[in-house]
């Protein structure tokens, strides 16, 4: 779907359509604010059990994220090994 053509209920607030045309390094940008966006409500969560479930969420965008630099062609990235 073309960006002038994505539905405003897709964007977040402050979006345009052309942010969601993204280059890998700005899609790893974004999983990065997803990530502490997770880690943020996570420090809100009150039970234990939400907190941990924030933290894996937070966990596995910062994986997206280092993945996505690594096969962007961003060597500088620390490799990980993912389990």
């Amino acid at each position: 779907m073309p960006a002038a053509s994505v539905p405003h209920d897709l964007l977040r607030q402050g979006q345009t359509p052309d942010d969601l045309a993204m280059t890998p390094e700005s899609a790893a940008d974004r999983y990065r604010r997803e990530a502490e966006e997770c880690r943020q409500n996570a420090e809100r969560a009150i039970r234990p059990i939400d907190r941990e479930a924030w933290l894996r969420l937070a966990d596995d965008w910062a994986k997206l994220a280092e993945a996505t630099e690594f096969r962007s062609g961003n060597r500088a990235v620390t490799r990980r090994i993912f389990i």
